[in-house]
């Protein structure tokens, strides 16, 4: 029985109901009767709380294996909890990014094999957002003996709420791209991790909001216009891409639709297809039904377009709702599009799962990039 089933959510219930029940059935009993009801009053509190957890789990696939609950509670020994990313000063409005480049390239010296990854801020030349992101840079960046490399990109977006510490320090992304491109499955590449949502703790989508935030334009706009300027990357969009978790797998192939001049492909970890408003992200669309449906994949998924894209949809079979967004748009892609589908056996809606998917993901992603340019 694991925690995601629903007998499991029954047994849960029914322990909380023998409780309630027991509670009130030996309330007036004199032997240690205040300590009796304190300890029964506590007890019951916390099966209904877990009746509820179990509840909400059932139909969110938040836990599905034992697991993952282990993880949750004791955290997981592989992830990166120790690292903290390279701080680097702001430069100047023209050179953003040189400080960050001659700080990684300094710890890259003393670390010969592992990329670096910083945390410093864009400032987008369209919206005049100035946000935080993270750069993961190829320890290949840094070698003296090619200089004039062109690496290719990835743009990885998180879901909500995640902070951007998420790749380094959750998903151990940059360790596990070090070993990946160390055992040739993977090209060296560029990493950025943007920041999609400009005024927290509003949820934005990664769409650009009636009268609201613009963070389409910033994380598929200005974030790659200000790496292409200054930092030695691709001009090919053969060569970008875009992946995301939760939210994020939404934000990357919406954007990837969007912006298909900009972006090849799309990687999607438990994403959704269809735009979404909730309490977190506010009226984003204004009742503007044509914005919103430009922002919904199961509908510009077939739209003209001028350029073709290749996706890759991951889901686990214990994320019921991913599963079900997954099964609905991939019918979808048609050709002259690419699709490529995976369904992982084990794990739910969580960090678990997305570690699980993340190496064969990266070689995806390796696989249709282009060779940089020499």
């Amino acid at each position: 029985m694991q925690p995601a089933s629903v007998w499991f959510f029954v047994l849960v219930s029914a322990l909380t109901l023998g409780a309630l029940v027991a509670t009130a059935w030996s309330w007036n009993w004199e032997r240690f009767k205040h300590i009796r009801r304190a300890l029964a009053l506590t007890l019951t509190q916390l099966m209904v709380v877990l009746s509820v957890a179990a509840g909400i789990n059932v139909q969110q696939g938040f836990l599905v294996t034992w697991d993952d609950v282990s993880t949750a509670l004791l955290g997981d020994q592989g992830a990166n909890l120790n690292v903290h990313p390279l701080i680097a000063p702001r430069g100047d409005p023209a050179n953003q990014l040189d400080p960050s480049v001659n700080a990684a390239e300094q710890v890259a010296q003393r670390t010969p094999g592992k990329g670096v990854v910083v945390a410093t801020s864009i400032r987008g030349a369209r919206t005049g957002y100035t946000l935080p992101v993270r750069i993961y840079l190829p320890a290949a960046y840094f070698d003296k003996s090619q200089p004039q490399r062109i690496f290719p990109v990835l743009e990885f977006i998180t879901g909500y709420h995640g902070s951007l510490e998420v790749y380094q320090r959750t998903l151990s992304a940059d360790r596990v791209m070090d070993k990946l491109i160390a055992q040739g499955k993977m090209p060296p590449m560029v990493v950025v991790v943007p920041e999609q949502n400009p005024h927290l703790p509003a949820d934005s989508e990664c769409v650009d909001a009636v009268h609201g935030d613009q963070a389409d334009t910033y994380v598929s706009l200005d974030v790659p216009d200000v790496l292409r300027q200054e930092l030695r990357v691709s001009h090919d969009r053969s060569q970008w891409t875009l992946m995301g978790y939760s939210t994020g797998g939404f934000c990357a192939v919406n954007l990837a639709i969007r912006h298909a001049d900009q972006f090849s492909a799309a990687v999607s970890l438990s994403g959704y297809f269809h735009a979404v408003t909730d309490k977190s992200t506010g009226n984003l669309y204004r009742g503007d039904k044509a914005i919103r449906l430009a922002n919904t994949p199961t509908h510009t998924i077939n739209l003209p377009r001028q350029y073709p894209l290749n996706f890759n949809l991951i889901s686990s079979s214990g994320d019921r709702e991913g599963l079900r967004g997954l099964k609905e748009f991939a019918p979808r892609i048609k050709e002259p599009d690419h699709l490529t589908k995976t369904i992982i056996g084990k794990g739910g809606h969580n960090f678990g799962m997305w570690r699980l998917a993340l190496p064969q993901a990266f070689i995806w992603v390796g696989k249709h990039c282009e060779h940089p340019a020499q």
